[in-house]
């Protein structure tokens, strides 16, 4: 991997780039300033000083970014090698990272289904929303002969089919998704998940079932009977959230907790121009606030 000096040295080369492009930049503009001409085409477009200036920001921009990246996976990579040499620490902290994954885990699984189910609620939203208006031109058309209507209530049936249809399949991720038993998603789980789980099962999903029976009124107030239930089911997914989360956050901790001793040791050989680089979570405990430099690592 990438030393903190070779990731300094990097860092700087852009810098100075930037520095020396914006230096050329001002000296253009005062060049030109004194020509309505010139100033006018730098009006309407971008002179080379600009976009060579723009480049060099865009390259710094980029190279900023990587420094982060590079910086903490460095840091990483030494403090890992420094625990290693411990067996007992290693063994802790092999143990830890695996409850910190686990929780992760579930956590990411909860957020696919709260995303999964704020979806279908939007597109059931929007069907309900559909089919009232499909059902309003329906009614206009069928009190008169006029063309215009009867082709605007056609186009008005056909999209809220097609929104019933988006719905339908949304409603169908949804119910695929959610997990059969509820400590699926962790021993925390309200008791009452289950129920609703087992309940959101048997719903009925079938919505193009009501409009080929010309019921447009039906399948709006199916859609918002859908939605309620839907809204349930995000109720419950959003406590069980919190709680993973606070389970993930906790576990997180503590994975921290064993890394942190070894992180600090691994900045102080962070150059000073790309301290700034430090992770937030180690400048906190004053790893970004050395004035000097450790040895070339």
């Amino acid at each position: 991997m990438t030393s903190f000096n070779e990731i300094a040295d990097r860092f700087g080369t852009a810098e100075i780039a930037l520095n020396f492009a914006t230096q050329r930049l001002v000296a253009d503009k005062d060049r030109r300033k004194g020509s309505i001409v010139a100033r006018l085409v730098d009006f309407v477009s971008e002179t080379d000083a600009e976009e060579e200036e723009r480049k060099a920001r865009e390259e710094f921009d980029r190279i900023k970014e990587e420094t982060i990246a590079d910086v903490a996976g460095r840091l990483h990579k030494l403090a890992m090698s420094s625990l290693s040499e411990d067996p007992a620490e290693a063994s802790r902290r092999a143990a830890q990272d695996a409850l910190c994954k686990q929780a992760r885990s579930v956590l990411e699984d909860v957020e696919r289904l709260l995303e999964l189910a704020r979806d279908a609620r939007d597109k059931l939203t929007t069907a309900a929303s559909a089919c009232s208006g499909a059902s309003s031109m329906e009614m206009m058309d069928a009190f008169t002969s006029n063309k215009g209507i009867s082709a605007m209530s056609s186009i008005s049936t056909s999209n809220a089919k097609s929104s019933l249809n988006t719905a339908g399949e949304a409603l169908r991720a949804l119910s695929q998704a959610l997990p059969k038993r509820s400590h699926d998603l962790g021993a925390e789980a309200p008791n009452d998940f289950l129920y609703l789980v087992l309940d959101f099962a048997d719903f009925p999903i079938d919505f193009l079932s009501w409009m080929n029976m010309g019921a447009l009124d039906t399948a709006e107030e199916k859609c918002k009977d859908a939605s309620v239930h839907v809204a349930k089911v995000i109720d419950e997914l959003v406590v069980v959230e919190d709680r993973r989360r606070q389970t993930y956050e906790r576990e997180n901790a503590l994975l921290l907790e064993i890394d942190l001793p070894y992180l600090l040791t691994a900045a102080e050989y962070v150059p000073q121009a790309i301290r700034f680089a430090i992770p937030d979570h180690l400048a906190s405990h004053g790893a970004g606030s050395s004035h000097g430099a450790g040895p070339r690592m």
